[in-house]
């Protein structure tokens, strides 16, 4: 249970700063006037697409779509917490202690699907 729980926290590397979910670093910096990427082609300077047709950047467009993502997140933290209810033969202290951090990171999931969407 506890490397299942340490595989959870995978899920903020999703949203480290300075970086869209889509794999670039520093992908924000093309939404500002420090553009640096050349290309206009999808994938090789994607940010470049991004910052100039604003509207692909929405929670279900193709590059920050999240929403697979977050619900499968969202779905394998929901079978954990029934599992760990259910079937789990630790103590008490740590049950809660594993809740807490499952409840946690989907809490976290849920703020980026929200905050993707406005």
């Amino acid at each position: 249970m506890e490397l299942y729980v340490n595989g959870m926290y995978a899920e903020f590397q999703t949203f480290k700063f300075g970086q869209f979910p889509i794999g670039y670093s520093n992908a924000t910096d093309a939404l500002t006037d420090i553009l640096k990427y050349t290309s206009t082609t999808s994938g090789n300077g994607t940010v470049n697409i991004l910052a100039m047709d604003a509207g692909r950047v929405d929670a279900a467009g193709p590059q920050l779509n999240y929403w697979n993502t977050a619900y499968v997140r969202i779905r394998r933290i929901n079978e954990f917490l029934y599992g760990l209810a259910k079937y789990a033969k630790v103590s008490e202290t740590e049950k809660e202690v594993y809740e807490a951090e499952a409840r946690f990171i989907r809490g976290y999931v849920y703020f980026w699907l929200v905050k993707l969407t406005w």
